[in-house]
């Protein structure tokens, strides 16, 4: 980012701020998008600074009026407002997320989900963040799920990146060539993996949150902790994208699963159970926390365990 482009202090009597553009994917909100408007409207930075870019992933309900009614009363106070309606895509959010990146134009884009509310400030903190160190290509503000937790430091589920409120350096997306379509609820995972790849750094604000209007429910989490995230840890192996975090995560986990697995045979293996167990309490602060995450870590590692063991399968099947 050019020395031009950074936002100037207020005390100086002068704001200049660069431009941003807004991404947000949209299908079927016609419950929370006037919510999430609102909220974006009243983002505290100048709106002849921000192009909003709305992909709508053909919606069925009021999803189109509510964006059309939106852009009759504010199109002149933006810099821009493009909508572009696709053909249904179904589950595949990188996808939709390469449409609108095809349509930006500035150096900094901010992506918001179309369900999230950011802090009137999110802009603001997240600009400054980027200029204050270049090594910082990405910084987001994380989730939280009810408006009592907005101002709590910690979440009962781990979450180590989320792109619903999250600005990136344009020229990393384009290094990278835009977003891996192959995983499809987990690009906010492979987009982490590569920018640790790459020697950068992310921000991740631990003291600030967005509300997410979906309230999420814990069985959910581990059905598609299950399904989608072990799938894409998976491909993370194969991709060469696993850093020694996420190797001492799982070899934790898959200890914990050993070492269950054969307590029947051989009871000495109890010690080793209650001793990994008291290094996840030790490790989370918490043994609150600790009993909210640990089951999604052994959900995810049999789920790659599965997942490994399905092509191992079918190709002693095929030998035969």
């Amino acid at each position: 980012m050019s020395a031009s482009e950074k936002p100037v202090s207020q005390s100086n009597g002068i704001s200049e701020y660069p431009d941003v553009d807004v991404c947000i994917p949209v299908r079927n909100r016609a419950k929370v998008l006037p919510r999430v408007l609102d909220a974006l409207y009243n983002l505290d930075y100048p709106k002849n600074k921000i192009r909003l870019i709305f992909v709508d992933d053909e919606s069925t309900d009021e999803t189109p009026n509510i964006l059309k009614n939106f852009y009759e009363r504010h199109h002149s106070e933006y810099k821009e407002i493009l909508i572009e309606r696709v053909k249904h895509l179904g589950f595949n959010i990188p996808r939709v997320r390469n449409l609108a990146f095809r349509h930006t134009k500035s150096s900094l884009i901010f992506w918001l989900d179309s369900d999230v509310l950011p802090p009137s400030d999110a802009l603001k903190i997240l600009v400054a963040d980027l200029r204050e160190d270049d090594s910082v290509v990405l910084s987001c503000i994380p989730y939280a799920y009810r408006e009592e937790d907005l101002w709590k430091s910690s979440l009962p589920i781990d979450i180590d990146l989320s792109l619903g409120c999250t600005l990136i350096r344009r020229d990393l997306l384009e290094k990278i060539g835009g977003f891996d379509e192959r995983y499809t609820r987990t690009d906010d995972l492979w987009l982490q993996q590569m920018i640790k790849k790459l020697g950068f750094k992310i921000k991740i604000h631990r003291d600030k949150r967005c509300l997410h209007l979906h309230t999420i429910k814990y069985h959910e989490v581990i059905a598609s902790k299950f399904v989608h995230q072990s799938r894409s840890l998976f491909l993370l192996l194969i991709d060469g994208l696993w850093d020694r975090s996420l190797y001492r995560r799982y070899a934790y986990y898959s200890a914990i699963l050993f070492s269950l697995m054969f307590l029947p045979l051989c009871p000495a293996l109890g010690l080793i159970f209650v001793l990994l167990l008291i290094i996840g309490v030790i490790w989370h602060k918490s043994v609150n926390r600790y009993i909210h995450v640990a089951p999604i870590g052994l959900v995810i590692t049999l789920g790659i365990f599965l997942t490994f063991l399905n092509p191992l399968a079918w190709r002693l099947a095929r030998k035969r």
